[in-house]
């Protein structure tokens, strides 16, 4: 089970599968990463066994789905004259 960090309900812990799924999607500009405490706990049974229980930390980084270009130059300029052809190239700009 979810201890912490799941306030937000952003989070779905499948208990009979051990699967961790998206409930809603992620916004990297409201957080960059989450971190959940997940519990997980032995069944006591008739044997005696006392019941035990382990915290996983997983830590969930959100990456940029469509980042930023990022140019080969800072600055690009192109000229034209009154005297160019239609369908000149001006300028290419690389990323």
């Amino acid at each position: 089970s979810s201890t912490d960090g799941n306030n937000e309900g952003l989070f779905v812990l499948d208990q009979s599968r051990n699967v961790i799924s998206l409930a809603q999607e992620l916004d990297r500009e409201v957080a960059t990463s989450y971190t959940l405490h997940i519990a997980a706990s032995n069944s006591p049974d008739a044997t005696g066994i006392p019941l035990q229980t382990s915290i996983l930390v997983v830590t969930i980084n959100v990456r940029e789905a469509n980042p930023r270009p990022i140019f080969e130059q800072d600055l690009y300029t192109a000229g034209i004259s009154t005297l160019d052809s239609i369908g000149r190239e001006l300028l290419t700009v690389r990323v």
